[in-house]
């Protein structure tokens, strides 16, 4: 009885932290593509260009992360029965790890594009076609990913019990 309370408070608190996670890379996500002005470049100093960048990034890793956290607490992955949780959670496991390449993909070409000749943050980026490819796809799919991590951790929440009985 207290390992099943235990196991209930655990899960509580690992889905508090995905939700926490998940709320500030949403908010990130939407601001942080306006909070470059026209005249920010490397040599200015007024910019955290770069560490907004990478928290970006960081945050996205550990939101995926601690979805798979999530995964890992029920009963399933525990015993290696990756086919069954595959059959519940194909959805949210593949639109993860897609958001997070797409995600590093736009980064990793705006900090390159950033440093690269000391460019301005906002006046050349659009001329690069892979970036341009990779922004759209990614808010393409962000609603998309956010929905189905939600559901997923909201299945994973109501039937951790459930789940335990394969």
């Amino acid at each position: 009885m207290f390992e099943n309370q235990q196991s209930k408070n655990t899960i509580t608190i690992k889905l508090v932290f995905f939700f926490f996670i998940l709320l500030i890379d949403l908010i990130s996500s939407s601001f942080v593509e306006t909070s470059f002005s026209q005249n920010t470049d490397a040599d200015s100093g007024t910019g955290g260009v770069i560490p907004i960048l990478i928290i970006q990034m960081v945050l996205t890793l550990i939101l995926v992360i601690s979805f798979y956290i999530l995964l890992w607490s029920v009963f399933p992955l525990r015993q290696a029965m990756i086919g069954e949780l595959w059959k519940y959670f194909k959805g949210p496991m593949i639109l993860s790890l897609l958001y997070f390449g797409l995600t590093v993909g736009e980064r990793v070409i705006r900090l390159i594009e950033f440093t690269k000749n000391k460019n301005s943050v906002n006046n050349d980026i659009w001329d690069v076609f892979q970036y341009q490819i990779l922004y759209y796809l990614r808010f393409f799919c962000l609603p998309f990913t956010y929905v189905y991590m939600t559901k997923g951790a909201l299945i994973l929440s109501s039937r951790s019990e459930q789940l335990k009985e394969f």
